[in-house]
């Protein structure tokens, strides 16, 4: 899930609110939706056997001779990011994509890529996921400037969970505060403190 900072028009504040509200979230999710995507991901992990196993009433009746094995599991998991650049860029967040093995983007459109991670950065829970579209045109939301945020700018929040593009919106970013350092590294963004709700699998 992604916020998207907007600002209402000057005659678009002037009408009602509702017919306010619906045009300035239509504009922005007509203009954006598109490149909202979803990215599957599959992991192995290892897990040792159940510890049911070492009781030692099941010892009793079963031996000794069984082995506390490792055994290996596919994970998936789901998330959502958007595009960024016409190369394939997304963003997402790093949690999203941490320590997968496999990442499908799958686009509003159904087309599918393999997703290759280029990078994360767990600090501030973003990372880049490459997809080659093979000369094919890619939608892109385009990166915004922090800079011309103000509190009491509009947000819209819009993700991608089971490939359906959901949306909240609010009058968010109740404070904007530079923040001086996360974990001992220097931090050169703001912090947007914002009132959307957000679904747990909005994740992304």
């Amino acid at each position: 899930m992604f916020a998207i900072p907007v600002r209402a028009q000057t005659e678009i504040a002037q009408r009602s609110p509702d017919v306010a509200s619906r045009s300035f979230v239509t504009d922005a999710v007509d203009r954006v939706g598109r490149a909202v995507v979803r990215i599957d991901t599959e992991r192995t992990i290892s897990r040792d056997l159940d510890p049911f196993l070492e009781d030692p009433f099941f010892r009793r009746f079963f031996g000794e001779g069984m082995p506390n094995m490792p055994r290996e599991e596919r994970v998936s998991g789901q998330g959502s990011g958007f595009i960024y650049d016409r190369s394939g860029s997304i963003l997402t967040n790093a949690h999203v994509v941490n320590r997968a093995d496999r990442v499908t983007v799958t686009l509003k459109d159904g087309r599918e890529f393999e997703g290759r991670v280029l990078g994360t950065d767990t600090v501030t829970d973003l990372a880049v996921v490459k997809i080659d579209a093979a000369g094919g045109s890619l939608p892109v939301a385009p990166l915004g400037d922090s800079e011309t945020v103000r509190v009491g700018d509009w947000a819209i929040a819009v993700g991608n969970p089971a490939n359906l593009i959901l949306l909240d919106a609010s009058d968010a970013h109740e404070a904007i505060r530079r923040r001086s350092a996360v974990r001992a590294v220097v931090s050169r963004g703001k912090r947007l403190t914002q009132t959307v709700p957000a679904r747990t699998d909005w994740l992304g």
